[in-house]
């Protein structure tokens, strides 16, 4: 049989075995023509008969005896790739395949598989050499149960495997599972639901607004970042279970709990802002951005600002002194609210007279 250019076309029956179980089985491949390949077969039916690898080995045995008879040049060849994985498996593959290629100077392929794993193969083989056919065998019956199995098995891997998906599928469960185990062994089971509720709520918070991976691109860019950030929750935590716990012992219920409470717990948030810009402005003070450090310092005085406000317009507020509110918060507040402007317009100006030289200079 000769091609549309004249030259004899030399043909490649090759029988795809990427999990390697002929490897398992003892045989060693590439094996090529068709006695060695009988010899396969006959193993293969008295080890494992009710393989499917089997029947497709037979498939493959009779494209060459039918191809021969039409008066093709044609080899069998039987090919496999690697048990490590699909990795291996394609690198195994692909060097077994340039080998027979190199030596039976082939130039077109007839491919026989039986399974999806199989058909990796297929645009590996085209790289190298026309297919001029493709045969897939599966038992009519084993079909669905095959390619379901095959479906399952890949989203299984890719969610072990995969860091963003292991992080849900995996780590969510674990940690519900943990803190369950740890409550019960602490004699608090009555908390469990509660807190497993809880703690799948913190997971599904952090997933949906991709909280994770803002985390690593802070950890990336700056771990300072990461650190101050944690050290703030912290003490954000700690100041509200604080203040909960001075109102609950200490305060009349009704509107003065609320104000208690908050003056309790702004202590706590102004001091975690104060860490989290700190640590933002030393970042930018190291890095490239050390004309912008003045931002994080100007708005760490500004936290200051208010929180003196507050502390007084609380404090004045508890002790139901309103017109000391209005006659002395009020008018400070003003005053200090230029300041602030007019100290962020003066920097400014500095700022952008430091780029303008340095642009230049």
């Amino acid at each position: 049989m000769e091609t549309q250019s004249g030259a004899q076309q030399r043909i490649a029956v090759i029988y795809i075995d990427m999990d390697d179980d002929l490897g398992q089985m003892g045989f060693r491949t590439p094996i090529i023509g068709d006695e060695e390949a009988l010899k396969v077969i006959h193993d293969f039916m008295a080890k494992r008969p009710e393989d499917s690898d089997l029947n497709a080995l037979i498939v493959a045995y009779n494209v060459f005896r039918e191809l021969k008879g039409r008066g093709v040049d044609a080899e069998l060849v039987l090919l496999s790739g690697s048990s490590e994985g699909s990795t291996m498996a394609q690198l195994e593959f692909s060097r077994k395949l340039d080998e027979v290629l190199e030596k039976g100077n082939f130039n077109g392929a007839f491919v026989v598989y039986d399974s999806p794993e199989d058909a990796q193969a297929i645009p590996i083989i085209q790289s190298r050499v026309k297919i001029i056919g493709i045969r897939r065998v599966i038992v009519e019956q084993s079909r669905g149960v095959e390619e379901t199995y095959a479906l399952l098995a890949r989203y299984i891997r890719k969610v072990l495997t995969e860091p963003r998906l292991a992080r849900t599928f995996v780590g969510a469960p674990g940690a519900i599972l943990l803190v369950i185990g740890v409550l019960s062994l602490a004699g608090l089971g009555q908390f469990v639901g509660p807190v497993a509720l809880t703690v799948l709520g913190l997971i599904f918070i952090i997933r949906g607004y991709n909280i994770d991976e803002l985390f690593e691109k802070w950890w990336e860019n700056s771990p300072l970042m990461v650190i101050s950030s944690i050290i703030s929750i912290i003490i954000v935590v700690i100041g509200g279970v604080y203040s909960s716990f001075f109102v609950s012992i200490g305060v009349e219920r009704g509107a003065l709990e609320y104000l208690s409470f908050t003056e309790s717990f702004i202590p706590f948030l102004a001091f975690s802002l104060v860490v989290l810009l700190s640590a933002r402005a030393i970042t930018k003070l190291l890095s490239d951005e050390k004309y912008m450090f003045w931002h994080d310092v100007y708005k760490i005085g500004a936290i200051a600002f208010i929180f003196w406000i507050l502390n007084q317009s609380f404090s004045q507020i508890t002790k139901l002194n309103l017109v000391e509110v209005v006659s002395q918060t009020v008018p400070q507040l003003l005053g200090g609210t230029v300041v602030l402007i007019v100290i962020y317009v003066v920097l400014y100006l500095v700022e952008r007279e430091k780029r303008r030289k340095a642009l230049f200079s």
